[in-house]
C-alpha cells in the first residue's frame, strides 16, 4: 500500500504531517527473514511523532506517539530513571506507548486487504472490515472513504478520536449497539457473565481465556442507532458465542438497555476430556449455565473433536453474513462461516447433529432440559 497523503489523513482522523518535522528512515528487519519494508519516522525535534511502516507484502500501519529520542535520532532516551537507553529501530519503537488513533492494513493472500481505524486511548474500534465483512484494494478502500465523507463524518472522527479511556459495567441481559461500518448498525445481547455465574457458585468448564461473555448477534441491518430491547427482540438471532468482555467494557459496544425476557439461544457447547492434568479420565460437558462430568469410559464421540474453546475479541459473524442469513431466513450462512474461519468444531452445527444425539445421550440430556436448566 502507498503512503497515505497528507491532506487525506483528516478523513481518518490521523495526525496531520507538520511541514516542519524531519522525516528519516530506517529498515524493517527481521533477524531470520531479513529486511521486510522501512519505517519513515517523523519528528518534532527530538521528539518523534508518528510511524508509517510500509512493509514489501503491501502492509501498511501508520500511528502516533511521543518518544523522545537523542538529537541524531539514533537512540530512544529513557522516559524514567530506571529505563535504559536503546537503540532506535523497528522493535524498541513498537514497545514504546502508541496514542491517538491509528490505520493498519493488512495483505491477504487474494491481494485484499483487511483494514482497521482504531484508537489507542480509548481502546475502540472505528471501522475494521472483519466487521464489514469486504474486503478491498487498499487503494480503492483509501479513495472510496474519502469521496464518501461528509461534513457530520469529520466532525465524528474528530470527537471520537479525542476520546479518552473509560470503563463501563455490564450484566446478563444487556443489550448493545455496534457498528459494522460507517453507516450501518447491528444489535446483540449477553446471555451469560461466566465470570459472575462462577463467582455465585455456578459451574462451568473454565477452559476460556479472559473474562468471558456469551453473546448473541440478531439478525439485523440498519441505519436506526436507537432502537430498543424491546424493539430488538423481535428479530431472530444467530447462535451464541463466548467473546471476551473487551468490547463491553470499554464501551466499543455501547450499551444500550436491558431486558430481563429469557433467550432459548443454544449456548455453545463444549465437550471433551478433561484438560486438568489432575483429573484425566473423566469427560466434560459445558452449554451455559449447564455443566456435567463422566467417566472417561462412557465416551462413545470423540473427546478431542468438540473442545470448542476458542474465544476472540468480539462475535465471528459479520455484516455479510448477517445479509446472508436475512435473506435466506436461516443461520446456514452463519455455520457456514464458522465452518471455513474456526480451528475448533461446534456440535450445535447441523452436520454434526448425529454426534451432538450421543453426547446429549451420554450424559442423560436433552435440548429441552438445556432450555429449561439455562432458563431457570
Amino acid at each position: 500500500m502507498m503512503m497515505i497523503k497528507n491532506n487525506y489523513r483528516k478523513y481518518f482522523g490521523l495526525e496531520i504531517i507538520d511541514d516542519a518535522w524531519t522525516k528519516i528512515e530506517i529498515p524493517i528487519v527481521s533477524r531470520k527473514e531479513g529486511a521486510l519494508g522501512i519505517d519513515y519516522l517523523f519528528f518534532d525535534k527530538n521528539v518523534l511523532k508518528k510511524v508509517i511502516s510500509i512493509y514489501d507484502n503491501g502492509n501498511y500501519y501508520e500511528g502516533s506517539l511521543v518518544m523522545r529520542t537523542n538529537e541524531t535520532y539514533t537512540t530512544i532516551e529513557p522516559a524514567s530513571s530506571k529505563a535504559k537507553i536503546r537503540k532506535l529501530n523497528h522493535n524498541n519503537i513498537f514497545m514504546c506507548k502508541p496514542k491517538g488513533i491509528y490505520f493498519r492494513c493488512n495483505i491477504l493472500e487474494n491481494g485484499l486487504a483487511d483494514i482497521c481505524i482504531g484508537n489507542y486511548d480509548s481502546q475502540k474500534t472505528y471501522y475494521s472490515s472483519e466487521r464489514d465483512g469486504i474486503r478491498y484494494v487498499p487503494e480503492e478502500f483509501v479513495d472510496k472513504w474519502v469521496t464518501e465523507t461528509t461534513k457530520h463524518d469529520l466532525d465524528e472522527i474528530a470527537v471520537w478520536g479525542n476520546e479518552s479511556r473509560s470503563h463501563h459495567r455490564y450484566k446478563e441481559g444487556d443489550f448493545f449497539r455496534f457498528r459494522y461500518n460507517r453507516r450501518m448498525y447491528g444489535y446483540g445481547r449477553v446471555l451469560l457473565d461466566v465470570f459472575r455465574w462462577k463467582k455465585s457458585g455456578g459451574e462451568f468448564w473454565d477452559i476460556l481465556m479472559g473474562k468471558p461473555l456469551c453473546v448473541s448477534i440478531f439478525r439485523i441491518i440498519t441505519e436506526n442507532a436507537f432502537l430498543t430491547p424491546e424493539q430488538i427482540v423481535k428479530y431472530k438471532e444467530c447462535p451464541s458465542e463466548y467473546i471476551m468482555d473487551n468490547v463491553l467494557y470499554y464501551g466499543d459496544f455501547d450499551i444500550i438497555g436491558n431486558l430481563s425476557s429469557q433467550s432459548t439461544n443454544e449456548y455453545p457447547i463444549m465437550y471433551g476430556r478433561n484438560l486438568s492434568a489432575i483429573d484425566r479420565d473423566k469427560i466434560c460437558f459445558s452449554c451455559g449455565k449447564v455443566y456435567r462430568e463422566c467417566d472417561l469410559s462412557k465416551a462413545v464421540v470423540d473427546t478431542s473433536k468438540y473442545i470448542n474453546n476458542t474465544i476472540g475479541f468480539e462475535p465471528t459473524v459479520n455484516m455479510s453474513v448477517i445479509a446472508s442469513c436475512i435473506r435466506m431466513d436461516s443461520n446456514e450462512p452463519f455455520w457456514d462461516n464458522k465452518r471455513k474461519n474456526s480451528y475448533k468444531i461446534d456440535l450445535r452445527d447441523p452436520v454434526n447433529q448425529k454426534d451432538l444425539d450421543e453426547v446429549l445421550n451420554t450424559f442423560g440430556l436433552t435440548k429441552e432440559d438445556i432450555i429449561a436448566l439455562n432458563c431457570s
